[in-house]
This record gives structure tokens, C-alpha cells and sequence, in this order.
């Protein structure tokens, strides 16, 4: 059949769609259409145009219907012959979901789900702009419409053209440009667009931010949720990689943080972006986000006073940049404006785009592609074969079939470039880690089976932990996981055991030991316990179950008493059997062990090693700062490196040869970390180290429901030089002592005394539990909470001293009228305490000083210590220490806890370490005399633990601890408390050092002005403004300053507040000038 012929026929056909009087002759018409455009599609041109005018005609809807069946049966029929020319009607077509006929909008309906999918990527990207356009009609119901259609329903229809789609539909930055209207006034068009977003947000096919979509989409109608959303996103682990379709709703809420005023959002906007883009693959996904990023965060580098702020933005620009790769948008990125491109540079372009388009596409396009690229060509021989096709044939310069493939064509090609450069920087990275896989492969044991040998990425919303690394596990091998505090190694664990990794094999058992036992409080019965967290078993009789789990408790000694005692009434060392014997129970391929040590004696511990070296089919990946375990448990060492993971055959001892700078894995001294530990302020009475600060006389404690005391007449001294471990076996009531020093518990019998300006820092056995009830606060905010009460005490400190915190009993009786309701301040006459205080029902002129052991006769000792704490806390200048940022962050430095953590990140995202390192600092920051710590060394790396070290032989004040790690005992302490059956039996002594007690000025910010005087005196100079006598009521002479200011010095108060507190009772008051 010649072209005329087949014009011929298809004109007949076109009329029939919109002459036909039944629905089934124009259904055949298309069908006929759809047939002769697939042979061939040379006048494909000409029947868009002929539908075009039929969809465009208002007054014949059986036209309109005719070409949305042709519409139909092209896309299933003669799909990449009609591509290029059906992307031009995909616009009409969704218009016609509104159209007022039924039997056209039912067409519609059909044609717009077989359009869509038949589109190829390039042609929906080619038409989408055209597509969103129509969103902006005025009318409501057309809204409403086209938001189920040209956006809603893409998911349903094609997952793959909705991940296209959604960068163009979340383009904008601000939300009031987006095509989705979320913030529209009419009520039924806001139901429609979020619902619309959100199905169009279901086409991300990445799981890490999956469970964020209805957060991200909810923070665009409710901007107050942006903080709150943005700590969500830092709080993200991200294993997979990052496409455009994820980046579509990530970008928008970047770009408006980077424009808010508060530093801070700008800066954690900043992280995010720098670290997304290094999980970006491709060019062409972060391309379409320039515009909203790169603008933004040039002004956060030019215009934020804050340098820290500001190398972050940079950071996150030179990032950005890097992704994007070549091109005018980097470069305009690195320099400003960049200049046009030369003719030369015109035709490398061309060049460029040619090849990609010949060598890739060539062979599988549609001839319209061949024609476009013969134009784009401009070279002689084409225009001969195309003048040799005769007067039907298709002319490159002439066909109307050119103007519909050029903007496809071009847009392909755009995209072919960019596809190129990113396939350069992927190369790159394949051959920079063939070496490491090299590596990884030569593991001494080549039977053993692999597990899985995976290349993978992993990122915390607030920064990258491992890019493009290689982990290949092997059956039986025994890999200990070594790298600094928050490199991500319980992450990674965390990761492997929920299946979270790309690429992992389905298959692969594993079981995370984690330490969520140990902080358990569980009455239940430790077999019921074990039985309940368990997954469902195989075992057909639950006698069998029981059996089984009976055998393996008892296996790693287990008593029948114990089996039936409550979770809550194991030590830590017991509870920690408790999780393995848990992950015995679950038969795993893989083992991931989590500081597995911690809290065990040396006896469990040896047990622990003999078991792990006896599984001979499972593999082990252990994290432990327990250098003498790893070296006797590992095969091979997993380090850190530059966000890899590089593997190492052997053992630590081995290791260490290979790595001579990892050293501080075996040395505690050869750290380079140093832990600065403040001074303690001076106590009144005590001038020497060796005096004592506390002590404990015949005290004994026993729990409830005990059948014996775990504690019997205890007797102890502590000093400020006293450098104690306490030792015994798992159980004997080494953290019961403790808590008894540091008056959590009372003792049943016996007494406690402490120096009243005592100040103890109390890092507890599970001491996550001081944060865990604010992981939603960053540790800047838990340190403003803690010590922000205005006064200087420790809210924490105060809410679990069982010594100052009032029963419901003694609160009632102090409330009746009479009874002491406050103690307002504390002086000493001569050797005696005396409290002033307040009573309840009468005026400040009734109050009153009362000794010390009136008081305790009245029943007032908790309230006598609560005022103890206050007036300590004033010693300490803690009442006028500032909570600021700066102050605290300055006092998080000596802790090595960086700003990125404790000033722009969370508790909830710390690591182990991270969180130990905090706990510590604040127990710190009240300046203590006693330092109590049970299980320091738990989650610490090997650098923190040696910086510890230092800070705790520098420190001037006393230290009492509990540890199972020999090295780190021996390396600080002098004196040896054990605990066997309930008795406390001491060795060593105490030995004498340098009194080191924290300056005036140190303490209080502040200190009086001195002035040298004659012949060598000085002259202590007090001054103070607006102090008005209380009895004259005008301001105080200067000698009356001076005695006053001594009497202040004595009783260990500021000044003014010492003027505040006389009274008509205050000795005082008689010698004022009236």
C-alpha cells in the first residue's frame, strides 16, 4: 500500500471515530488506527493532530470519546511507534476526566491508565511540564480531578513514571509553588492534594524514608512540625542508596530550613544535604534540586555570622558540587555566574550527545528518534537518503515528524549525559575498591562458606558512617568490629539483624545480643521472661520448649532459685547471661554480639570465650572494648577506615602489628584523648587528702522479699585521695554499696555520715538510664534541664536521693501549721550548724536559726539535706554558673563530645560511648569531691577509656568504682574493696596527695578586687552597689560592707544573699545604723 493510500484510509478511519453512531464501531476504528500506525509510523503526525482537534472540540462528544479510544488502543497497540506523538496528547486526555459526558469521561478513565503506562520514562518526563500546567485551573472540581489523575493515580499506574513525576510536582521553594495545592482554601481540594501527594510519595523505593513519608508531607500544611521533622531525618539510618524520587520530598523541607533565621536549622539543613548527596549514584537525580539548594545554601555561607555554621554550609556546597559533577551548574556553583559555552564547546556537546544517542539508542528507537538524530546531525548523507525516498518518503528537514521528536530527543539526551558522567565517578569507585575486595577474599580460609558478600552504604540522617564498603561474611569465622565512639558499629549491627542492608540475603538468620535486659525491671520469672521474648518455636510441645529452654539457662548457671526469681532481681552480670542465653535459644547463622562483657566477672567471661570458640558453624560479630577477649574470641578484625570497613586476618595482637597507631588498643597511657576533670571547691574543716569526706558505719541493707541482707555491716572511709575498686562476683552487692554511698538506698541499720558540703557525681551501672527519659533533648538541653533550676542543684541527683526526697507521710505532717516548712539558709557558730527557717502559717519575721540537732530531733533530716545540697551547690558557684550553650558546650570539650553531637544532634542518636561520655560530663559539672562509678568502662573504646584513665589520675577529688576490667583497676586504684556473702573486706590504703581545690574565681565567676598596698600588704576591696541595710532601710556604710562581707565569707553565702536574709532574730540586727 503507497503513502497516499495509507493517508487515505487513515482519514476514513479518523472520520469514523467521530461519525460512528456506536460505541463499538469507533472501538474498531482505533483498533484500525492503532494498527496501521504500528506497521508504520510515518503519518503518525498527522493522526495526532486529527485527535487533537477532536479533543479540543466542545460541541461533538462523540468525537472526543472516538479519540480517547484511539488514544487507548495506540498506547496498547502501537506504543513506541506512537510514543513521541501520544506524550502530546497525555494532557488532553487527563483534562477529559472532567468532561461533562459520562461515556467520555469513562474513555478517559481507560485511555489515561493505558497512556501512562506505555510512556517510557523520557516521554513522561517530555510531557509532564505540559501535564502539570493544567493544576492551576480555577476551578475546584477540576483540581480535585486532575489531582486523582495526574498525579494520584500515577503510583497505581506506573511506579515508575510516579518516581519520575515527583520532582516535577514538589518543584518550587516554597510550597504555595508546588503544582499540589496542600495549602488550597477549598476544603474538598485539600483532602484531594494530600491525598494526591501521598499516593504520589508511595512510589519511593526507599525503605529509610518510608516510615517519614506522612511526616514530610504533614510538615508542608503544618510548619511547626518543621524542627520536629527535621530531628526525625538526622535520626534516619540510611542504607539504601538515594534517588531522585526521594530527594523529591526530602528537598523541600532542606530548602525552607536553610531559609529560617534559627542557625541551627540552617546548619543540621546543611548536614543533611552534604550527606545525602554522597549517597546520591547518578547526576541526573540531584540535578532537578539545584535550583532550590544551591541558591540557599550560597546565602547561609555569605550571609551566617556563625564560622561553625557556615564551614558546614560550605561543606555541604563543595558536596552538592561534586555530585552534580561537570557542567555549567557546578561550575557556576564554584565560581559565580559561568559563561556561556564557546562554539567549540557547542560542538563537543553535539558530538557528545550523538554518540550516546547513536551507540545506546540507535538500535532500539522508534524511527521518529532516527530522524531527529539525523537532523541534529546536519551532514549531507542523511539529507541524500532522505531525498532518495521519493515524493512519500520521510525528508529529515521537511517532515512534520520533526518538531515532535526534537524536544523528546533533546530530552533524552540530556539525560544520557548525565547518566555519562555518573558512570565515570562510578567507575572510579569500582576500581578504587577492587583492591579491598581483593583483600576481603584473602582470608586464609577458603572452604568456608560465604554468608554474604555484599557493597553497601550506611548514613545517620547527621552523617555518613560507610560508603561503598564491602562486607563478606564467612560461616565459622569470629570478626570483632573495631572503631572509634560514633563510627557506627552498633548501627551497622542494629542494621544486620532487622535485614535493613542492601543486598543481605533473605535467608540469613541472625540475633543482636543488645543490652535491653540488662536495664530491665521485669517481675517476671527469669524462664518465663526467656519464653516470652523468644520467637515462636518449632517445638510442637511446649514441655519441649521449656526443656530446652531449662537446659541452656542452666547450661550457663542457672540455679532452679534463679529460674523462678524475678528479671529484676539479677545483677547486671546475671542479666547479661541472661540475653545470651536468649540468642543461644534462637539458633542464629550470624551472632552480633554488642559489648557482650560488660557487667561480667572474669569467670563468665572465660565461660563466654570457651563458648563462642566452640561454635564452629556460626559466625560471630562481636563489638568489645575488652582487648584480652577480642584477642582470645576473634579470627579477624573488621576496622574503620574512612567510612570502610577494611578486613584483617587474625587477631588484635596481630592487628596491632599491622596498624602500629592503634596502639591504645592494648595501652591505656599511649591515648592521645585526654578527659579534663574539674577541681573540687575547698571544704570547711578538711585540709587534707586523706581526711575523711564520708563514711560508713555497721550498715546494713536488705531488699525486699529477701530471705538475708545482701549488705552486713559494712564499715568504709572515703577520702579525697581514695582511689577504690570494688570487686566480687556477679551478685554479691557491689552496686547495692554504691547506692548506699551515694544515699539512692538507706541502709536497714547502721549509720552514714558526709561532710554537709559534700558533692558527690554518681555515673550509675546502667547509666543510660540518667538520659533515657530525654533522648528527644539534644545534651546541650539535658544539661539546661539537669542543673537549670536556678539555684545550682541537681534536679536528677535530687529526685533519687532517698535522703532528701519527702514520703507522702512526711509531707503531710510538715504541712500543718507550726512545722518547719523551708530552711532558708545555713550559718556556723563556733563549731555548730545552725539552719535558719521558715514555719508554715507565720511570716517571715518569725523566722528562726535551729541547730543541726534540733532539727534531726524534729524530724527535719531531709530537709536539712536538701539545704545542704543548695548551699553545696553555691560552694561550687553553681547558682551563678550560666547554663548557656557556650558555657556548657565548653564543658562537654573536656569530655570529647564534639559540638555535631551535643549541641545539633540528640541523646536518642548517640552511640554507647557517646552516651557514657555525656553521663559523665554533666555527673561533672557540679565540681564533685567524690567521684562514684559503677562500670565505667562499659561502651567506652579503647581511647576514651585511656582518656578516662588520665582524667581520673589528674582529678583532685576521691574515686570509688566497680569494674571487670583488671587493666583499668590496677592502673588507677590503691585500695581493694571485695565483697564475698554479704561482708565488705578491704586491702590497700589510701595515699596521700596535693590538696587541688578549684579557685575562688573558678567557682564563683567572680572574686574580690585586689589592690597591692605599701610595704607588700593587700587590700581586699569589696564593692558592691544598691545593698540596703534592712534596718534603715538606706544603703549600707562601707564599714558595715566590710563585717558584713566577712560574716558572708564564714558562712559560705554571697553577700547579698547573706544582706537578704537578716531579720529582727539576727544577731545582726543590733549593731546596723538605724
Amino acid at each position: 500500500m503507497g503513502d497516499s493510500e495509507r493517508l487515505e484510509r487513515l482519514s476514513t478511519l479518523c472520520l469514523m471515530l467521530s461519525g460512528e453512531e456506536t460505541g463499538e464501531g469507533r472501538r474498531r476504528a482505533a483498533v484500525a488506527i492503532a494498527e496501521a500506525i504500528a506497521a508504520s509510523s510515518a503519518e503518525a503526525p498527522w493522526v495526532e493532530a486529527q485527535l487533537a482537534g477532536f479533543l479540543a472540540d466542545a460541541s461533538a462528544p462523540t468525537a472526543r470519546e472516538g479519540a480517547l479510544l484511539a488514544v487507548q488502543a495506540q498506547s496498547q497497540l502501537a506504543r513506541h511507534a506512537a510514543e513521541p506523538f501520544l506524550a502530546a496528547l497525555l494532557p488532553a486526555t487527563l483534562a477529559a476526566h472532567a468532561d461533562a459526558a459520562p461515556a467520555v469521561r469513562h474513555a478517559a478513565v481507560d485511555a489515561g491508565q493505558a497512556l501512562v503506562r506505555a510512556l517510557s520514562p523520557h516521554a513522561l518526563r517530555l510531557a509532564l511540564p505540559s501535564v502539570l500546567e493544567g493544576m492551576d485551573s480555577r476551578e475546584w472540581r477540576i483540581k480535585v480531578r486532575r489531582y486523582g489523575v495526574d498525579v494520584g493515580s500515577l503510583h497505581t499506574l506506573c511506579a515508575r513514571a510516579a518516581r519520575l513525576a515527583l520532582p516535577h510536582v514538589l518543584e518550587g521553594m516554597d510550597s504555595r509553588e508546588w503544582r499540589i495545592k496542600v495549602w488550597d482554601t477549598h476544603r474538598q481540594v485539600q483532602a484531594a492534594s494530600k491525598h494526591a501527594l501521598l499516593a504520589a510519595c508511595a512510589c519511593i523505593a526507599n525503605p529509610d524514608i518510608e516510615p517519614l513519608v506522612d511526616r514530610l508531607v504533614s510538615v508542608i500544611a503544618h510548619p511547626e512540625e518543621t524542627l520536629a521533622t527535621l530531628d526525625a531525618l538526622m535520626a534516619t539510618t540510611f542504607v539504601t542508596r538515594v534517588d531522585g524520587a526521594t530527594l523529591s520530598v526530602i528537598a523541600p523541607l532542606l530548602g525552607k530550613c536553610l531559609r529560617e533565621r534559627a542557625a541551627a536549622m540552617r546548619r543540621k539543613a546543611a548536614r543533611v544535604i552534604s550527606n545525602m548527596c554522597k549517597l546520591v549514584m547518578d547526576p541526573v537525580d540531584v540535578a532537578p534540586f539545584v535550583p532550590l539548594l544551591l541558591p540557599a545554601l550560597q546565602k547561609v555561607v555569605a550571609e551566617t555570622s556563625d564560622p561553625e555554621v557556615t564551614a558546614v554550609a560550605q561543606e555541604a556546597l563543595d558536596t552538592l558540587v561534586r555530585a552534580l559533577g561537570g557542567g555549567a551548574a557546578a561550575a557556576k556553583a564554584r565560581g559565580g555566574a559561568a559563561p556561556g559555552p564557546s562554539p567549540e564547546e557547542v560542538t563537543a556537546m553535539r558530538a557528545e550527545m550523538l554518540g550516546h544517542l547513536r551507540r545506546a539508542v540507535m538500535a532500539h528507537m522508534a524511527p521518529a528518534a532516527a530522524v531527529a538524530t539525523a537532523v541534529l546531525s546536519e551532514d549531507g548523507e542523511d539529507d541524500e537518503e532522505g531525498s532518495e525516498e521519493g515524493e512519500g518518503g520521510v525528508v529529515a528537514a521537511k517532515s512534520p515528524m520533526t518538531d515532535a521528536a526534537l524536544g523528546y530527543v533533546a530530552a533524552l539526551c540530556t539525560s544520557l549525559v548525565l547518566y555519562g558522567r555518573g558512570e565515570q565517578v562510578r567507575l572510579r569507585n569500582r576500581v578504587r575498591l577492587t583492591a579491598q575486595g581483593a583483600l576481603a577474599a584473602d582470608d586464609g580460609d577458603g572452604d568456608a562458606a560465604d554468608l554474604c558478600n555484599i557493597e553497601f552504604s550506611l548514613a545517620y540522617g547527621g552523617k555518613i558512617l560507610l560508603h561503598n564498603t564491602r562486607l563478606r561474611l564467612r560461616a565459622g569465622h569470629r570478626y570483632g568490629l573495631i572503631g572509634a565512639n560514633g563510627a557506627g558499629k552498633t548501627t551497622l549491627m542494629r542494621n544486620i539483624a532487622n535485614g535493613n542492608i542492601d543486598g543481605l540475603p533473605d535467608d540469613l538468620r541472625t540475633v543482636y545480643v543488645e543490652h535491653d535486659i540488662v536495664g530491665s525491671d521485669a517481675d517476671t520469672p527469669v524462664a518465663e521472661f526467656v519464653a516470652s521474648v523468644l520467637p515462636a518455636s518449632d517445638d510442637a510441645d511446649a514441655t519441649a520448649r521449656r526443656a530446652r529452654i531449662v537446659a541452656t539457662l542452666s547450661g550457663v548457671g542457672f540455679t532452679d532459685a534463679m529460674l523462678a526469681a524475678p528479671v529484676s532481681s539479677l545483677s547486671g552480670g546475671w542479666k547479661m547471661k541472661l540475653a545470651l542465653a536468649r540468642a543461644m535459644l534462637m539458633n542464629a547463622n550470624v551472632l552480633l554480639l554488642d559489648e557482650p562483657t560488660n557487667h561480667l566477672d572474669t569467670t563468665a567471661v572465660a565461660w563466654l570465650t570457651r563458648y563462642l570458640a566452640s561454635l564452629s558453624d556460626v559466625t560471630v560479630l562481636v563489638v568489645s572494648h575488652d582487648t584480652a577477649f577480642l584477642d582470645d574470641v576473634v579470627t579477624d578484625i573488621l576496622h574503620y577506615e574512612s567510612q570502610k570497613l577494611v578486613p584483617y586476618h587474625g587477631n588484635l595482637t596481630h592487628f596491632v602489628r599491622l596498624r602500629p597507631e592503634a596502639k591504645s588498643y592494648y595501652e591505656l597511657d599511649a591515648a592521645t584523648l585526654r578527659f579534663k576533670f574539674p577541681d573540687p571547691g575547698p571544704l570547711d574543716g578538711i585540709n587534707s587528702t586523706t581526711k575523711s569526706i564520708l563514711t560508713m558505719n555497721n550498715a546494713t541493707y536488705t531488699y525486699p522479699g529477701a530471705d538475708k541482707p545482701t549488705l552486713a555491716e559494712a564499715s568504709l572511709k572515703l577520702c579525697l585521695a581514695s582511689r577504690v575498686a570494688v570487686t566480687g562476683v556477679n551478685g554479691a552487692g557491689k552496686t547495692t554499696l554504691i547506692r548506699l554511698v551515694v544515699r539512692e538506698s538507706e541502709p536497714d541499720s547502721g549509720e552514714i555520715w558526709a561532710h554537709h558540703n559534700l558533692r558527690i557525681a554518681y555515673v550509675a551501672q546502667h547509666s543510660f538510664h540518667h538520659v533515657e527519659q530525654h533522648l528527644s533533648k539534644s545534651p546541650v538541653q539535658y544539661m539546661q534541664w539537669r542543673y537549670g533550676a536556678g539555684d545550682g542543684t541537681d534536679r536528677e541527683a535530687s529526685a533519687n536521693n532517698m535522703a532528701m526526697k519527702l514520703t507522702a507521710e512526711e509531707e503531710e505532717r510538715l504541712a500543718k501549721v507550726g512545722a518547719v516548712e523551708r530552711i532558708l539558709g545555713r550559718r556556723k557558730t563556733g563549731r555548730t550548724l545552725e539552719y535558719e527557717c521558715s514555719f508554715v502559717g507565720m511570716g517571715d519575721e518569725y523566722n528562726r536559726y535551729i541547730t543541726l540537732e534540733k532539727l534531726a530531733d524534729m524530724g527535719c533530716q531531709k530537709l536539712v539535706q536538701q539545704a545542704d545540697a543548695r548551699v553545696a551547690a553555691q560552694a561550687a558557684g553553681l547558682d551563678v554558673r550560666p547554663t548557656t550553650t557556650r558555657e556548657i558546650q565548653a564543658h562537654l570539650d573536656d569530655f570529647a563530645l564534639a559540638p555535631e553531637f551535643s549541641v545539633h544532634g540528640k541523646i536518642g542518636g548517640l552511640s554507647g560511648g557517646q552516651k557514657v561520655k555525656l553521663v559523665l560530663a554533666a555527673a561533672m559539672w557540679n565540681r564533685p569531691h567524690l567521684l562514684v562509678l559503677d562500670e565505667p568502662t562499659n561502651y567506652l573504646d579503647r581511647e576514651a577509656l585511656g582518656a578516662l584513665t588520665i582524667g581520673i589520675k589528674e582529678f583532685g577529688g576521691g574515686v570509688i568504682m566497680i569494674s571487670h576490667n583488671q587493666e583499668f583497676l590496677s592502673a588507677i586504684c590503691t585500695e581493694t574493696w571485695t565483697l564475698e556473702a554479704g561482708r565488705l573486706y578491704t586491702k590497700g590504703e589510701v595515699r596521700e596527695t596535693a590538696l587541688r581545690f578549684a579557685r575562688k574565681k573558678d567557682a564563683l565567676g567572680d572574686e574580690p578586687e585586689e589592690e597591692a598596698a605599701s610595704a607588700g600588704c593587700t587590700n581586699k576591696t569589696v564593692s558592691y552597689d544598691n545593698l540596703i541595710n534592712p534596718k534603715s532601710l538606706k544603703a549600707l556604710s562601707k564599714k558595715e560592707v566590710r563585717k558584713l562581707a566577712k560574716l558572708a565569707e564564714k558562712a559560705e553565702i554571697p553577700l547579698p544573699e547573706y544582706v537578704s536574709k537578716i531579720t529582727r532574730a539576727s544577731p545582726e540586727w543590733k549593731w546596723l545604723s538605724a
